[in-house]
């Protein structure tokens, strides 16, 4: 189906929908209850399971970490109210007293031990990279956490800050101290939250919260229309082409941090999915035609409908790291014909091409478009699309040769996409662990682990940003555009998106 006909099709859905609810006289909504509609909600209850916005947009308002960023991204107290460095290596926390889990427990230096410990070596962990660092952890007192890391660790508390406090001994379910707890769930459909009424601080205003998996953008904006659905974020831009319907809702399209990029398969002689009896990935020339060959402006302005900006790098420009220097490479078709018949691909090749089809917004139409700009040059990229949790397993695992995915630096700081997506994989230290084309670049590496010992702010920056410069120029990593979060609230509620983009429910008030 081509692009146009798509977007007629949802415009013509939404269209229906709403003249179906205007022809009825549907329930009205208990104004206790809000609902977010999402194109897909979370699989697991565990939340070292999955690290994705989505995700995480649900498991902020159940569970907590020691530290947190508030909406300037800044790092304040959550449940530890201090913490100090007696050396370079080891930072001590006070923790919050009178907080409870939501089965009536109380938080315990060992419940933090164990928390950070078992995201750090679970296998399952899907945050472990963000403790690679992390030497031991131990209990110094009946309030008291200590925390020691290998080496000096600069961005310590940027990583603590991802992860989820659970209780030691967690038992069938996985209970938070967050101002929400799980009344019920359905695993990819639903999640049912109510006001933690014991919650150790301010109560949230409103009493129940429901994440919803609404795939289909037509319907999330009919249930919107029709007072059934009070947020509806991460909207595909078609959804603004029917605004107009939908009359009593606000809308938000803001700049946020969520960068989509094409990786390849560089680690491999033959390389799984790539028709062919050595890999061509490992020639830069190849790598670089790819990037080429993709028409950016055109996806941004046909596809996203504006409400993208052109990507450069790996991060967004509002992320610590972000390198201003680098421009995009051309978009190009006869450079790249020419580079791939000088690689001995003159005729191309056939690969499969791996990508979400329900996470992004409008994540298959843009897969579309790629895969047609790189027939234009004689590749024929073979759409592959697949649940998101697929996907990522498919990149944690290697098992891919090209694929899109996004990447959201939550604590705005380009470390985390460095240690996840860029290092040399290094199972043992969590290095890596993202690092789906099995890129490695001894430079980069050494620039991203001293980075990461920096005290010096500006010295760790630039350090930040030559890592940035070295690994664009290896082609590994096409970068496509930065999205804009488009939000449509309710004029029953009030609340505004974050640069991070997750949802704190606490902060969503009535009107």
């Amino acid at each position: 189906m081509s692009d146009v006909s798509r977007h007629c099709r949802v415009a013509t859905i939404v269209l229906a929908s709403l003249a179906i609810f205007a022809g009825c006289s549907p329930k009205a909504p208990d104004r206790r209850n809000v609902t977010v509609a999402f194109r897909g909600v979370i699989s697991s209850l565990d939340p070292i399971r999955e690290n994705t916005v989505l995700s995480n947009s649900i498991y902020c308002n159940i569970f907590e970490p020691l530290v947190r960023r508030d909406r300037d991204m800044k790092i304040v107290p959550a449940l530890a109210v201090s913490w100090l460095n007696p050396d370079d290596r080891t930072l001590v926390f006070t923790l919050r007293h009178g907080v409870r889990f939501h089965d009536g427990r109380s938080l315990r230096p060992q419940d933090v031990c164990f928390s950070l410990l078992r995201a750090r070596d679970d296998p399952s962990s899907q945050i472990s990279g963000s403790l690679t660092m992390l030497e031991r952890v131990e209990a110094a007192g009946p309030d008291t956490v200590r925390v020691v890391t290998t080496r000096p660790y600069s961005i310590l508390l940027n990583r603590l800050a991802e992860i989820w406090i659970v209780p030691e001994q967690p038992g069938a379910t996985l209970p938070g101290t967050g101002p929400y707890r799980v009344k019920d769930w359905k695993a990819g459909q639903f999640v049912q939250l109510e006001r933690n009424e014991e919650y150790w601080g301010e109560k949230a205003p409103v009493a129940r919260i429901r994440f919803v998996a609404m795939p289909d953008p037509g319907r999330r904006m009919a249930e919107l229309a029709a007072g059934r659905v009070d947020i509806a974020p991460f909207l595909e831009p078609s959804a603004l082409e029917s605004r107009r319907a939908a009359v009593n809702a606000n809308w938000h399209s803001v700049p946020g941090m969520m960068v989509l990029y094409l990786a390849m398969d560089v680690g491999r002689k033959i390389s799984p999915y790539v028709a062919l009896p050595r890999n061509p990935f490992q020639d830069v020339r190849v790598r670089k035609a790819f990037y080429q060959a993709i028409n950016i402006d055109a996806i941004v302005k046909n596809i996203m409908k504006g409400h993208a900006s052109i990507a450069t790098q790996l991060v967004a420009p509002k992320v610590i790291g972000y390198n201003d220097t680098i421009s995009r490479l051309e978009y190009n078709t006869e450079s790249a014909r020419r580079l791939l018949e000088q690689a001995g691909y003159g005729h191309g090749f056939e690969v499969r091409f791996d990508i979400t089809n329900n996470r992004y917004p409008n994540d298959v139409e843009i897969g579309q478009a790629v895969a047609a700009d790189l027939a234009a040059v004689g590749i024929r990229a073979r759409l592959n699309a697949v649940d998101k949790d697929r996907l990522l397993r498919m990149r944690d695992e290697c098992d891919t040769s090209f694929y899109m995915a996004g990447w959201i630096d939550g604590n705005a700081d380009a470390a985390s996409a460095f240690e996840f997506l860029v290092h040399t994989r290094q199972p043992q230290l969590n290095y890596g662990t993202a690092n789906g084309g099995g890129y490695s670049n001894p430079e980069v590496d050494r620039l991203i682990e001293q980075s990461s010992e920096e005290p010096v702010p500006s010295q760790r920056i630039l350090m930040l940003e030559s890592a940035m410069q070295r690994t664009m120029e290896d082609f590994v990593f096409v970068p496509l555009l930065v999205e804009n979060n488009v939000t449509a609230t309710s004029p029953a509620v009030e609340w505004k998106p974050r640069l991070d983009e997750l949802i704190h429910c606490d902060t969503i008030r009535l009107k």
